[in-house]
């Protein structure tokens, strides 16, 4: 028997088989491995494909999003673009209304002009002048209603300056619409040839200059003078902040300020006046004119207009009712009023300033803040000087603080005088003594 070949060699036979082992192990772990790496790309590429398929769909709900969107935008548009058309519309017919309502204006305005042989009948032939003005006499008159009216008339021959004043004077209060309680109203024109004149309210009790004057035997009280002076600056600052353009009255003086029965006072006589510019312009270049004594001194050296030349006239007038002086003394250096009551100011003599004869007869605060008032009015600097709104806030704290003091005095008159006829009666009755019975 042959001898068996792997007798002697056992560990060899023990080896191969362990080999054999590995390898199969290798083998295995290795295919799992790759097992492991399929299913975990296999999940992944399902994960990718998912994700995908929802940006699809949300991409494809964004697009009708969109459309939906659009769509409601154009709708939008559309009604708006019916909605402009109703509001163009509605602004046609405004507009249309708004014509009709200016073509009623100028009808209302052809009713205020006069004939000359009208005017005649209204004056009764220029029968009782009243006054003059800066181109020529005014009258009392009446219109056919009864209503009293001031009618003045352009003097023949008037020169050129005259026609001009008289054209201003007739366009910015008929044109420009001009209203307001404390500006006196022109009822009417005449522009017949060279027969021209203007027809205004009447104002019964004159100008302020008539009732500061010392040949007045009426003295104007504290209280009245403030009320003078509120109702003369709301008139003011209306021109200057209530109208568009503002419009520069350029001739503010107490012959300018007229008053009603009623001692209410308005602005007159617009001959000067100028518009600001539309544009946003600064000033009004133009030639100085006025009146000496309320004319700017930027005004007069260097011939720019605007609201604070205004100012300096109106501040001249205050101090004239504080101190019953006109706005020129008369004194051998015409000295203006505006540079002599520096001084007196800075010597605080209240007593010295205000006129004597209101016999002290006033609240001294009152007085104060009133020529705290003037004073920056007429300042050289037009930038330092007072806005008109100012000014009305300034003088009716004024006339309230003046008022207070009246209405104590009277409360106190009328206590003082109950007591005394309380007094009155107790005396009679000791004097006849018990009632016999």
């Amino acid at each position: 028997m042959s001898p068996n070949r792997t007798e002697g060699n056992l560990h060899l036979f023990q080896a191969d088989s362990g080999a054999r082992k590995k390898t199969f192990f290798v083998i295995a772990s290795i295919a799992s491995c790759l097992v492991i790496v399929v299913v975990i790309l296999a999940i992944w590429w399902s994960l990718k494909r998912r994700k995908q398929q929802d940006e699809m769909v949300k991409e494809n709900c964004s697009d009708l999003a969109y459309q939906d969107a659009y769509q409601d935008e154009m709708v939008e548009e559309n009604c708006s673009d019916l909605a402009y058309q109703d509001a163009y519309q509605d602004e046609m017919v405004e507009e249309n209304c708004s014509d009709l309502a200016y073509q009623d204006e100028l009808a209302e305005e052809k009713k205020r002009q006069f004939t000359h042989s009208e005017l005649m009948a209204i004056t009764k032939n220029f029968q009782k002048p009243i006054g003059r003005g800066g181109f020529g006499s005014v009258y009392a008159g009446h219109l056919t209603d009864g209503t009293q009216v001031a009618v003045k008339m352009l003097s023949l021959p008037s020169t050129h300056d005259g026609c001009k004043q008289f054209r201003t004077e007739a366009s910015v209060q008929l044109l420009t619409k001009v209203h307001h309680r404390n500006l006196v109203t022109i009822i009417g024109y005449c522009n017949e040839g060279q027969h021209m004149g203007l027809v205004y309210e009447y104002m019964a009790n004159g100008t302020i200059k008539e009732h500061l004057s010392e040949k007045n035997p009426k003295i104007l009280s504290w209280e009245k003078r403030l009320q003078i002076a509120c109702d003369a600056a709301e008139g003011l600052a209306y021109l200057h902040d209530g109208c568009k353009p503002p419009i520069i009255h350029r001739d503010i003086k107490t012959t300018n300020i007229l008053l009603t029965e009623k001692m209410q006072a308005k602005i007159s006589d617009f001959g000067l006046s100028r518009l600001m510019p539309s544009d946003g312009g600064t000033h009004v270049s133009t030639l100085a004119a006025g009146t000496l004594g309320y004319v700017a001194p930027e005004y007069l050296e260097f011939n720019k207009l605007n609201e604070k030349s205004d100012v300096y006239s109106f501040g001249v007038v205050l101090l004239e009712l504080i101190t019953g002086k006109p706005a020129v003394l008369k004194t051998p250096e015409k000295t203006l009023l505006a540079k002599w009551i520096v001084p007196m100011v800075e010597r605080a003599q209240i007593k010295e300033i205000v006129d004597l004869r209101l016999n002290s007869d006033f609240d001294t605060n009152s007085v104060w803040k009133a020529l705290e008032t003037a004073i920056p009015c007429v300042k050289r600097n037009p930038n330092r000087r007072l806005e008109m709104r100012t000014v009305v806030v300034n003088l009716r704290e004024c006339l309230e603080l003046e008022k207070a003091r009246v209405k104590a005095w009277m409360e106190n008159e009328e206590h003082n005088s109950t007591s005394s006829n309380t007094d009155y009666v107790m005396a009679e009755s000791l004097v006849r003594g018990p009632s016999a019975r």
